[in-house]
């Protein structure tokens, strides 16, 4: 699909890189699957000061994004009370001149009624089949 083909490409030209790498060192591709990540022979591994800078980059933009996320949820919040208030302010005279009690609200739900146990909806039900997976 058109949404898809960028990350298709990007992957295909990741795909296309390690085999050339793999070429050029003269490596077989049976040894990605018996050599650990970065320690494939002739390869150069990663500075520890480098996979910690990294790690704190992904923190620092994981930290961003969930505040951002934060926000806008907290603006979606009080816009809707604010509608909530403005209807409530609405029909309260409302049933007060037709002399009728207002609904009762409904009871609020607690927290622990939702389970944490999360599964990703890839593991649930794959996009590809379960005949793949096996």
């Amino acid at each position: 699909s058109k949404e898809d083909s960028p990350y298709v490409k990007a992957s295909w030209m990741f795909v296309r890189e390690c085999i050339e790498v793999m070429d050029k060192r003269c490596l077989a591709y049976s040894s990605l699957g018996t050599s650990p990540l970065f320690q494939f022979p002739a390869l150069p591994t990663l500075d520890s000061h480098f996979i910690s800078q990294i790690k704190a980059f992904c923190r620092e933009s994981m930290i961003v994004s969930l505040v951002k996320t934060a926000s806008e949820l907290e603006i979606y919040a009080r816009e809707f009370e604010l509608s909530c208030n403005n209807l409530d302010q609405l029909l309260k005279p409302t049933f007060h001149m037709y002399r009728l009690d207002p609904p009762a609200l409904p009871t609020p739900v607690p927290l622990t009624a939702y389970p944490l146990d999360f599964q990703a909806p890839e593991v649930v039900s794959p996009p590809w089949g379960t005949e793949v997976m096996a």
